[in-house]
């Protein structure tokens, strides 16, 4: 199945490339937490502030980018509502078709939508 962004919210429309390499970037979160030699948690999805140890940026340049990854993913979700975070990254790791909470799937997929283009925003993807 193929992912689509909503059309309707002109603003926050991606370059489809754009749009995919942010997909791709949610979907190598588990392999970036591990270059980054860290636990990224459940529990760090509330936090207002995630912070980084220096020693994996000072071992390598690819540990340092990888944090720099899942830095612009924590920020991404720092600006949408906390009930639709979880599952929204879950929709995007795993391309699971149904939402875990009851709202409408409207509402779901703007909130991705959104998530997308600051993840992209947040990437320097984009101006």
């Amino acid at each position: 199945m193929k992912e689509y962004q909503i059309q309707k919210d002109r603003k926050r429309v991606l370059p489809s490339e754009v749009y995919y390499q942010c997909l791709w970037v949610v979907k190598d979160m588990n392999r970036l937490q591990e270059i980054a030699g860290m636990e990224f948690r459940r529990e760090m999805l509330a936090e207002d502030v995630l912070t980084y140890g220096n020693t994996a940026m000072q071992e390598s340049p690819v540990a340092a980018e990888a944090m720099f990854k899942l830095d612009c993913i924590h920020r991404a979700l720092m600006e949408i509502p906390e009930i639709y975070r979880e599952g929204i990254i879950e929709n995007i790791q795993t391309r699971r078709t149904g939402y875990p909470c009851s709202a409408h799937e409207n509402t779901w997929k703007k909130w991705k939508q959104r998530f997308i283009y600051m993840l992209a925003e947040n990437l320097r993807l984009i101006p």
